[in-house]
């Protein structure tokens, strides 16, 4: 089974995601965003956080942001991308806030893409990403063309 991170600031957004997700076979990781009062994140803190770990896509809001020890502001959107350069990360836009920030994710984060507007093309395009990283058969069991 495949998982997909969500990180979305409107809990009905999320919840929408998830159920059509897990409709659709995808286990779901719901990350539950920066933690109150002082708005810290253990990604955006450390570099790592136990609910990417075993995802295959990452689906976030570009607004979403965290408080380091400086109390500078970090985005979750860009933090997980650069921890995981090797998995592809969905930015929301289905606000025109969250389409603004998706901007500045796309231009810090190679491994970004927007997500669409319409869930149900969301689930297309989580299809999509993950066929991309699945293996060919043949490369999993070691058999190699050995044609000229």
């Amino acid at each position: 089974m495949r998982t997909v991170v969500i990180a979305h600031h409107d809990p009905a957004i999320a919840a929408a995601l998830e159920a059509d997700l897990r409709q659709a076979g995808y286990h779901i990781n719901t990350c539950p965003g920066p933690f109150p009062p002082k708005l810290r994140c253990i990604q955006c803190d450390t570099g790592y956080c136990p609910l990417t770990d075993a995802a295959d896509v990452l689906i976030y809001d570009p607004t979403l942001v965290a408080l380091n020890d400086d109390g500078d502001y970090q985005n979750l959107a860009v933090e997980s991308a650069h921890a995981h350069p090797d998995l592809p990360t969905l930015v929301t836009t289905f606000t025109p806030a969250e389409a603004e920030a998706a901007t500045g994710v796309l231009t810090q984060a190679n491994n970004a893409v927007l997500a669409a507007t319409d869930r149900s093309e969301i689930l297309v395009q989580v299809a999509q990403l993950v066929a991309r990283q699945i293996p060919s058969a043949a490369a999993m069991i070691g058999v190699h063309d050995t044609q000229p």
